[in-house]
């Protein structure tokens, strides 16, 4: 598979590390994975969709102002063949920016992520118009994090199953939604992370000024 697109490469290529890095025996060093081969332009290369198959881990990271509407697109395009490829244990994705900024990004990579993924992490998109329904299949997650995503409204994470380990931390919920934010904390006793000044007071006040939860 040819990917045109260094950032990408080099996600890849941190995956392959890490792939690596956890065959430490010495009897494990056949089982390690070769670095991609770059064209002359050290900006594209053809990935084998052997190496894929057998990744577990994929971190992208870009910088919203270093990232034009158009390369933004064309990585989306690239990250969905990518994935379709892949059966990752822990995915992350990242817009990087100064302050509360998000950037508004095509979603649709979600569609070829596998369902079975462990780690899943969103931070500085915009998910302000999003649903639940966005993460409805993801099943066996372990931890899940939307972090500077733009979300007032906690019922983003309602279909999460309440044993998982969630982070809301960097949104800022409004005071209308705190009721919902609450049930929410109760019913997962607490797995759920909010960072806003005066949620994290309501919350104090619930768990440790009262007996009622255990």
């Amino acid at each position: 598979m040819k990917i045109t697109n260094w950032k990408l490469l080099e996600s890849i290529e941190t995956a392959i590390t890490e792939y690596n890095n956890q065959l430490w025996r010495e009897e494990d060093k056949n089982l390690k994975l070769d670095g991609l081969e770059y064209d002359d332009d050290w900006e594209s290369a053809e990935v084998p969709t052997e190496i894929l198959k057998k990744l577990k881990t994929l971190r992208i990271s870009l910088i919203a102002k270093d990232t034009s509407p158009e390369e933004l697109e064309d990585i989306i395009n690239q990250l969905s063949r990518i994935l379709d490829e892949m059966d990752l244990t822990l995915f992350n994705f990242s817009m990087n920016s100064r302050g509360n900024q998000t950037s508004n990004v095509n979603l649709s990579f979600l569609d070829h992520l596998n369902e079975n993924v462990k780690n899943f992490s969103l931070t500085g998109v915009d998910l302000s118009q999003e649903t639940s329904s966005l993460f409805t299949r993801f099943k066996s997650l372990d931890y899940f994090s939307l972090q500077k995503c733009n979300i007032s409204n906690p019922s983003i994470i309602s279909e999460i199953n309440p044993d998982v380990i969630v982070s809301l931390e960097r949104n800022t919920i409004a005071p209308e939604h705190y009721k919902k934010a609450l049930e929410l904390i109760k019913t997962s006793r607490g797995r759920v992370k909010f960072s806003d000044r005066e949620l994290q007071t309501i919350t104090r006040n619930i768990f440790y000024r009262s007996n009622k939860i255990k």
